[in-house]
């Protein structure tokens, strides 16, 4: 009865490449200090069939390399299950925040994910949060006090385009730019812990990243045109842990780049202003 996990020549990575990606050995539960930042991305379940619906929370932490772009470490991954209601789930998702000092919560607002904006927009036990890439949509939420923390992945649009998040996911594992967690069994040869609660909770992370690769190799990519489709081999897993760090990417690849054309903006206008009008003798 177990599910069978390998590469084929369509498949969406490769196995050897996700595997090399597995080498950090301990997961981040809250923040931790020094000179990085955490980014948060959510995938909201769409199938609430027999309580099995899923939503998925990528934790990452971005370390700066000095040249605008990240080291990026996904430290942890959170699933829950069941009929959650959006504002539990809203107030689940600030705890994070809150216990991340998180600088975005980068969501899927298509389908179910827009009832979760809904509540994250609103003022509860925690400030409401606004949308930074907002089409109006959300404006009349927005309070004084309201903290600039959601980007809103919209598949169909220009921005976050559905094809550029897949094609930007394939790019960040082929050249094994993100570190993840090692599988749960190297965890356990090398644990001494005894009490079973604890070692749960210690193994868990590492659990969901397996189950997050399990997910990544049971999708095979279709190139139509310009266009790269993604498709489910077995239609009995769900791809929400993949869906969640390839949105939170994504989001980081359009931070790298903003960070790296503002540094050529700085350059260029200091080199601008660096140049002096050269000084001519006057013979005669």
């Amino acid at each position: 009865m177990s599910i069978w996990t390998g590469s084929s020549e369509n498949s969406l990575v490769q196995l050897k490449d996700l595997e090399k990606c597995r080498v950090l050995t301990k997961a981040e539960m809250e923040a931790v200090k020094g000179d990085h930042k955490y980014i948060i991305s959510v995938d909201v379940a769409r199938s609430e069939r027999k309580r099995t619906a899923t939503t998925a929370i990528a934790i990452f932490k971005i370390i700066p390399r000095g040249n605008g772009t990240y080291i990026k470490h996904l430290i942890n991954v959170h699933t829950y299950k069941g009929n959650m209601h959006f504002e539990e789930q809203s107030i689940y998702i600030k705890e994070l925040v809150d216990k991340f000092q998180a600088s975005m919560v980068v969501i899927d607002g298509n389908g179910l994910g827009r009832g979760l904006l809904d509540y994250l927009v609103k003022e509860d036990k925690y400030p409401s949060y606004s949308v930074v890439n907002d089409d109006g949509t959300y404006e009349k939420y927005k309070l004084p006090n309201s903290l600039p923390l959601i980007f809103n992945i919209m598949s169909n649009t220009k921005q976050t385009n559905a094809s550029d998040i897949h094609n930007n996911f394939m790019t960040v594992i082929a050249n094994h730019d993100l570190k993840m967690l090692v599988s749960e069994n190297i965890i356990k040869e090398k644990t001494k812990i005894k009490d079973y609660e604890k070692l749960g909770e210690i193994l868990l992370p590492h659990v969901e990243t397996s189950l997050f690769v399990d997910e990544v190799m049971n999708l095979t990519y279709e190139a139509q045109g310009n266009k790269t489709r993604v498709k489910r081999v077995s239609k009995q897993m769900e791809k929400d842990r993949y869906s969640a760090v390839s949105y939170g990417l994504y989001y980081i690849y359009l931070l790298e780049r903003k960070n790296q054309r503002r540094k050529k903006e700085t350059f260029d206008t200091r080199g601008f202003m660096a140049i002096k009008k050269p000084k001519y003798r006057v013979f005669g």
